[in-house]
């Protein structure tokens, strides 16, 4: 029980008592051995007075599952921010009843001491540990002389110390396990299990839950913004993106816990990528904190993997149809018009591509406006710091260009009507032709050499913006 104003618990809307007026249903459908569904469900509305009225639909053979005195259907972990001092024992009854009406941070030790009069101390231990180590609880009351019970935790090799003491953190932990334990329900709802704990917490505890209500065969049911809770859900879990009351399919659930870990379903630009890990990318989106806040990157292994059109455009239907999408790919030495045919297969879907004005994305990091504000010298200087680089290396970086030639040639100019490239060397200024991962190591050598800290080159300065067109790209795309 949420609110005692019941009437503000419809979606968008005010829930009424009158016929035709807004009220919420939840169905639990179970299947049967044979494969026969039944169904059971409840309608929630307001009713008169202020008061609240519930429509159970029951069948008699599910009616042991929802109505069994000694077992509980489902439970909702609502979180915890702290608990009180002190807690006087109280009866069964009255703990249940604050459990499920979601006061259970006043009830936490009681709950506890069931749980060791139950015998299932040590269980919720083991449970606890899976993500804090070694964690002991020591719960007491003798009713003949305590007021108020006793609960003491240890964590690992630490002293005793009362169960106030404990982070909030912890305490979710604590009152998530110790519902799993006390009630095993077949529905355990848990709301946001990521708060107040560290990433690596999350995963551990998404895979200790994982493990736990396997065992006691409670199905979980999460809400969480976090990847690294999604990512620790087991393969085939099913993953809703809920956005605005509408919901995607389950059957997208891998996609769904990949996008999350992307950060893609809250930003309305969907930026993929030929670069496996995107650092660089990253860093350039960086330069504008506006841009940055509505562009998650999508990496793929190379531009052999990089997604073609249609699925691209199939992967923007199935996480809800919202977002725009943008394709990379470096230039790789290709002239305008093998570009133009490149970008022409996506913009026949609605795909935007953009193409490395450069050789490749590197190559934003290697000009003279970059070089002569990240080491403080004239952009004379720079330039001539990079032609020397250039002359020094030109051997390789020439073969280099000449070997990627050949593999455009095959794929571009099967009759041989390419032109030379010597001919491409000569027309192109050196940022088309030089690749830029063999330039920036280069002229990392040379700042080492020169005295200038050799690991400062592609990092971000508030002072250098580079890759203007694509910063130019990205606003037009967010306005459309």
């Amino acid at each position: 029980m949420p609110t005692t104003y019941y009437r503000s618990l419809g979606h968008n809307s005010t829930w009424g008592n009158q016929k035709g007026s807004p009220q919420s249903k939840v169905t639990f459908d179970f299947t049967e051995e044979n494969g026969t569904v039944i169904s059971a469900g409840v309608i929630l509305k307001s009713a008169r007075n202020e008061g609240l009225s519930v429509e159970p639909s029951i069948p008699a053979g599910l009616l042991q599952e929802f109505r069994n005195r000694d077992k509980v259907f489902s439970a909702y972990i609502p979180g915890i921010a702290g608990i009180p001092l002190e807690e006087q024992r109280l009866t069964k009854r009255h703990i249940y009843r604050k459990a499920a009406s979601g006061d259970s941070n006043v009830v936490l030790r009681n709950i506890l001491l069931q749980i060791k009069e139950a015998g299932k101390i040590e269980l919720l231990q083991e449970c606890v540990r899976g993500i804090y180590g070694n964690t002991t609880f020591h719960v007491d009351f003798d009713e003949t002389r305590d007021l108020f019970i006793s609960a003491d935790f240890s964590i690992v090799r630490q002293e005793r110390r009362p169960l106030e003491f404990a982070g909030t953190g912890f305490l979710h932990v604590v009152q998530l396990f110790s519902y799993l334990v006390l009630f095993q329900p077949r529905i355990l709802l848990i709301d946001e299990p990521e708060s107040h704990l560290h990433p690596t917490l999350q995963t551990k505890l998404a895979r200790e839950l994982r493990k736990r209500t396997s065992q006691v065969g409670t199905i979980g049911l999460i809400t969480t913004h976090s990847p690294f809770v999604a990512r620790a859900l087991p393969l085939g879990s099913g993953v809703i993106l809920v956005k605005s009351g509408g919901i995607t399919e389950a059957n997208e659930s891998e996609l769904i816990k990949k996008a999350l870990g992307w950060g893609a379903l809250d930003k309305p630009i969907l930026l993929c990528t030929e670069d496996s890990k995107a650092n660089e990318m990253s860093e350039l989106l960086r330069q504008d904190g506006d841009i940055d806040n509505l562009v998650s990157v999508f990496p793929f292994n190379g531009v052999e993997t990089l997604g073609h059109a249609p699925v691209l455009a199939d992967l923007r239907r199935k996480l809800g149809g919202h977002h725009k999408v943008i394709v990379h790919r470096d230039r790789d030495c290709r002239s305008d018009d093998e570009v133009a045919d490149w970008r022409q297969s996506y913009t026949n879907h609605g795909i935007e591509p953009w193409v490395t004005d450069g050789s490749d994305i590197e190559m934003y990091f290697c000009s003279p406006h970059y070089i002569s504000t990240l080491y403080g010298i004239s952009f004379s200087d720079a330039e001539a710091a990079i032609e020397s680089v250039i002359n020094t290396n030109l051997t390789k970086l020439k073969s280099e260009f000449l070997e990627k030639r050949k593999q455009i040639n095959k794929r571009y100019e099967k009759t041989g009507g390419s032109p030379s490239s010597e001919t491409l060397m000569n027309d192109w200024h050196w940022s088309k032709w030089v690749k830029g991962k063999t330039l920036i190591s280069k002229i990392r050598d040379w700042a080492k050499n020169a005295g200038y800290d050799e690991k400062l080159i592609g990092r971000s300065d508030e002072n250098i913006v580079t890759a203007i067109d694509l910063i130019r790209q990205l606003y037009v795309i967010a306005q459309k």
